[in-house]
C-alpha cells in the first residue's frame, strides 16, 4: 500500500494573508488559462488579489480551482469538490490547483 504525507510543520512566506507553506514543501502549483471561466464557482467577497484568493482556495481541502475575475466586484470564485465545464470568458482567469504541497510528498510502504 502507499500513501503521500507532508511534513506537518509550517513556515511563513509574505503575502496579503500570512501564507503558510509546509516545511520540505514549495508553493502551491497551479495552471492557469486566460480568458476562461468554468461553471459551480461559489463567490468570496473581500478577496483583493489572485494571491488572496488562492490562499482561501488552498485553506479549503475540497477546492480544486478558482476563477479570479477582475472586472468585478466579486473578483474570487472557488470550485469546490468539482470544477465545472470550462468556457471562454474574456477577462476572466481560470486556475487549476495542481499540486498543494509540492515536493513534500514521501512514499510509504507498508
Amino acid at each position: 500500500m502507499e500513501s503521500s504525507v507532508c511534513n506537518k510543520g509550517f513556515s511563513i512566506t509574505t503575502t496579503p494573508y500570512r501564507f503558510y507553506v509546509p516545511d520540505g514543501c514549495d508553493p502551491p502549483l497551479w495552471s492557469e488559462v486566460a480568458d476562461s471561466s468554468a461553471g459551480g464557482g461559489l463567490p468570496q467577497s473581500n478577496v483583493a488579489t489572485v494571491a488572496d484568493c488562492q490562499y482561501v482556495c488552498i485553506q479549503n481541502a475540497d477546492c480544486q480551482g478558482l476563477d479570479w475575475e477582475p472586472g468585478s466586484d466579486t473578483k474570487c470564485w472557488l470550485h469546490i469538490g468539482s470544477i465545472g465545464s470550462q468556457r471562454d470568458t474574456p477577462g476572466i482567469t481560470h486556475y487549476i490547483l495542481r499540486d498543494r504541497c509540492p515536493q513534500c510528498k514521501q512514499t510509504l510502504f507498508g
